[in-house]
């Protein structure tokens, strides 16, 4: 009896511990090791709640993949419509994709549908719908399961190129569909399907695998297959797919090496477990059950794309350019940089340093392949978004130490994007010279030359950062160019302007609230702030820092009416912001983003922190209710970067800086993992609804009176703590010193330097059509016939020039190679004030840039070329002699 209590009295103790356990609670009180996994919080079903109208709550796919996957998996609720086929408000399933789906706005692609049937096989996709409730949903992105009305339940676990499918059927005859195949064969002894699907990229090749025996198989419409079963009440048919671009053997090939013998739940955790590390990158405290849930979710978001565009062939890691031929290498595809360099690269840049190096150069691989940066890969380009913002990337990825990527290379595309007119950016043959996108010869041109403006910002910074003297004082200049299209005589907004310098519109007939013309998705109101890069010279335009903080204002308390200008209707994203209730701010679309934090430059971060609180806290949500998450698209991770960023309590500064704005943290502490093995944490110590308002700081233990910190200071590890009020300081973060950087300095106007050539007479050594050679257009040419030639101007007054700029012909062997640029008073006895030998010009009409060190000013210049390179005709593109503005 004895022995019996012992015994008893163990199986007290084992009980109690396991009770313990359960309740995620160890013998010495640390639990986190029960909690659950970070990826449990990802609802992916977030931005799903949108109707066949284009107004958009993310305009987001409930997509199950590793991060940066091959290929995707999602429920349909719509297969008709490609672009927008899951609604979280629709309460029928009609299949299940393996997708490649970018964005809403372009739809999918090399993608093909499958669908478990019960019963009587119908392949029209409204008559096979079936019903289901959320209720019986589960939506991770390692994870997804539904079942469905009739029984049926569908789960799917990814792999990266492949993914295993289980499906449990109810009782009696029972199918799975193919669907959307351009080819598709069924082997019935091997149990095995195969296909591919050729759709607006290279052809994409599919091999599945099932565990039942087919007892039929058939082709009962057009791009579509079925298979056949006999199935009893609740038996599950296991599915396994793999995915190619390059053939159907190497899609079997990726199967067997990504999933090959394991089980489901093998795959399951795994991709768990891959999911739980990239989210641990940042593990937050003080967050609500629902805050963890959009945080997460938002997360999550960012890490869906780029996706991975590249094999492992026999060994060799290859992919095919979506233009044409196979090549060595890595490629990624399914990216808008217009909608992500904000805040979705840096958030790479910061947390997975390698990888990112890894992404560029699988950009750069399109560089060297096409010969250009995508702007939009999806995969091939979506020529439509303003810029060429591949270069803010290379340039933010070099500033932030970041070296395992060609960054020569990446430099050297950059060069071609600003520099070239057959590169991505628009009249680049004229705009190099005028300064500005002219509103007569292309659309949105007030977009192109304001985003182009920030590039050229970022490009000044790895310029410097390079040790390129010579770029650098010119891309600094040229960032510049924005103030060309600054009209003070309407209030201060950025306007259309066309070749021969006068606006779109009279000073009466422009309207800050009218949208289109010279802006892309927006209207005077919305870029009124784009350059943000250069806070400073936007604030000396207007007046000073407390005018850029009385413009900000108005930004913000507005009326939010608008008209429809050029578009002629309401489009979602005026709508969006008029229901955001920010009076003219557009939180819903990328490029006002960096606007909030704009008045930590003013010297009032209080305003950076309410402004910034109210959009965290009312235009982002969890979505678990209704699908819901956002207001406006959320583009590529665009959306979602911004609100990891918020609510970290900073924000990575514009034009590619090592500089990050303190806003307003919404929790009470942030650590972020960092990839060198280090922790940087954000503590807000106070933080609650009310006490939004930062009013000291201490960087690692010394006290912090700066509104930004730097990304050494993050990557080195340590803390940061935030004391946080109800009220604004009146000291933190307000002095001059205390600001984040700007191109501008003082309170000099930005104002670019000014070509005198075209003011001036001119005058050579007997070539033909000296004019051309300062028209402001580059494929226009002046030329000699001779290996050496010289043209002159002759000013109307003495000028210094500080640099001066040669746009290369279109036959690399006239173009000049050895130069002197001289000077002179009065025309006779000339002074060599810069010398150059052997220059090349990479491109044709390829414009480059050269210093002046002589601080002398001449009335007269004479570019004199004593070497080409071989022909015996001298040609050239344009010549510019820069002087500081007047």
């Amino acid at each position: 009896m004895k022995k019996l209590k012992g015994i008893t009295k163990y199986v007290v103790l084992i009980l109690g511990i396991a009770v313990l356990i359960y309740c995620g609670i160890t013998l010495s009180g640390e639990n986190n090791m029960f909690k659950k996994g970070l990826s449990s919080y990802i609802n992916i079903l977030s931005g799903t709640g949108n109707g066949p109208d284009r107004y958009s709550h993310g305009h987001t796919h409930p997509l199950t993949t590793l991060p940066n996957g091959f290929t995707m998996w999602a429920p349909m609720t719509k297969v008709a419509d490609s672009s927008n086929f899951y609604r979280y408000s629709d309460t029928t399933i009609q299949g299940f994709t393996a997708t490649h789906i970018p964005h809403r706005w372009i739809g999918t692609y090399a993608s093909f549908v499958f669908m478990p049937v019960a019963g009587d096989l119908i392949t029209d996709p409204d008559g096979r719908a079936v019903a289901f409730n959320h209720s019986n949903e589960i939506a991770k992105a390692h994870y997804y399961s539904v079942e469905m009305d009739n029984g049926i339940r569908t789960e799917i676990a990814p792999a990266m190129r492949s993914a295993f499918i289980k499906i449990r059927f109810p009782e009696g005859n029972s199918h799975i569909l193919f669907d959307g195949l351009t080819y598709i064969s069924i082997d019935e002894s091997k149990k095995t399907i195969t296909g591919y699907v050729d759709q607006k990229a290279p052809r994409f090749y599919f091999y599945a695998e099932i565990d039942k025996s087919i007892i039929s198989s058939g082709y009962p419409a057009k791009r579509c297959a079925t298979l056949g079963f006999s199935t009893g009440r609740n038996e599950t048919v296991n599915m396994k797919i793999g995915t190619s671009y390059f053939s159907i053997e190497q899609a079997r090939e990726n199967l067997n090496r990504e999933i090959g013998r394991k089980t489901f739940n093998q795959v399951k955790k795994e991709a768990e477990e891959i999911w739980n590390n990239v989210l641990e990158k940042i593990r937050i405290e003080g967050a609500t059950e629902d805050q963890m849930i959009t945080f997460y979710s938002n997360l999550y978001r960012t890490k869906i794309y780029p996706n991975a565009f590249w094999e492992d062939i026999e060994g060799e890691i290859q992919h095919k350019n979506p233009y044409g031929g196979v090549f060595p290498g890595k490629l990624y595809v399914n990216n808008g940089f217009w909608d992500t360099y904000k805040s979705t690269w840096p958030l790479y840049a910061l947390l997975e340093p390698a990888l990112t190096g890894e992404m560029l150069e699988g950009f750069l691989n399109f560089f060297r392949e096409s010969g250009f940066v995508p702007q939009w890969s999806h995969p091939v380009d979506y020529d439509y978004t303003p810029g060429t913002h591949s270069d803010v990337l290379f340039a933010d990825a070099y500033i932030k130490g970041i070296r395992n990527f060609d960054f020569e290379t990446a430099y050297e595309s950059i060069l071609y994007n600003a520099c070239q007119p057959a590169s991505r950016r628009k009249i680049n043959e004229r705009s190099v010279f005028l300064g500005y996108v002219p509103d007569d010869l292309h659309g949105a041109s007030g977009s192109w030359t304001l985003e182009g403006a920030m590039c050229d910002a970022a490009i000044t910074r790895m310029a410097k950062a390079l040790g390129k003297t010579d770029d650098y004082e010119y891309f600094k200049n040229k960032s510049l160019s924005y103030s060309n299209i600054f009209s003070s005589s309407v209030g201060g907004f950025f306007r259309g302007r066309k070749s021969d310098g006068t606006w779109r519109t009279s000073d009466s007939d422009f309207k800050p609230n009218e949208w289109g013309y010279e802006f892309m998705e927006g209207a005077p109101w919305q870029y009124r702030f784009s350059p943000a890069f250069d806070a400073q010279g936007l604030a000396n335009l207007f007046g000073g820092r407390a005018a850029l903080t009385e413009k900000l204002d108005e930004m913000f308390t507005a009326p939010g009416d608008f008209l429809t200008g050029s578009y002629g209707f309401t489009i979602h994203e005026m709508q969006e912001t008029y229901d955001a209730g920010m009076g003219q701010y557009s939180h819903p679309n990328e490029h006002n983003h960096y606007t909030p934090y704009l008045y930590s430059y003013t010297g009032i971060p209080s305003r950076t922190a309410s402004r910034v609180r109210d959009i965290l806290t009312r235009l982002y949500s969890s979505g678990v209710e209704n699908g819901g998450g956002y207001i406006g698209d959320e583009d590529n991770g665009g959306m979602s970067g911004w609100f990891i960023w918020g609510a970290l309590g900073i924000m990575p500064a514009p034009g590619a800086t090592s500089e990050y704005i303190i806003g307003s943290p919404l929790f009470s502490k942030a650590a972020i993992h960092l990839g060198n093995g280090k922790v940087f944490e954000i503590i807000a110590r106070g933080n609650s609804e009310t006490n939004i308002y930062v009013q000291n700081a201490t960087l690692n233990g010394e006290n912090h009176s700066k509104n930004y910190i730097k990304h050494s200071d993050i990557i080195q590890g340590g803390i940061l703590i935030l004391q946080m009020g109800s009220n604004p300081s009146s000291e933190w973060g307000t002095g001059a010193d205390d600001l984040p950087s700007s191109i501008t300095t003082g309170t000099e106007m930005p104002w670019p330097l000014k070509d005198i050539t075209s003011s001036s007479k001119v005058s050579d050594s007997g070539g033909l059509n000296k004019e051309n050679a300062s028209d402001d257009y580059a494929l226009s040419m002046w030329s000699v016939s001779s290996s050496n030639g010289w043209i002159e101007y002759q000013l109307s007054e003495p000028e210094r020039v500080s640099m001066y700029t040669i746009t290369s012909s279109d036959d690399s062997a006239k173009n000049p190679k050895d130069w002197i640029l001289k000077g002179s008073a009065d025309g006779k006895i000339w002074i060599s004030i810069d010398t150059r030998a052997g220059q090349l010009f990479l491109w044709k009409f390829h414009t480059r840039s050269f210093s002046v060190s002589d601080s002398n000013k001449y009335q007269y210049y004479r570019f004199e070329i004593t070497a080409n390179n071989g022909s015996d005709k001298t040609a050239l593109g344009e010549l510019e002699l820069l002087r500081s503005a007047k």
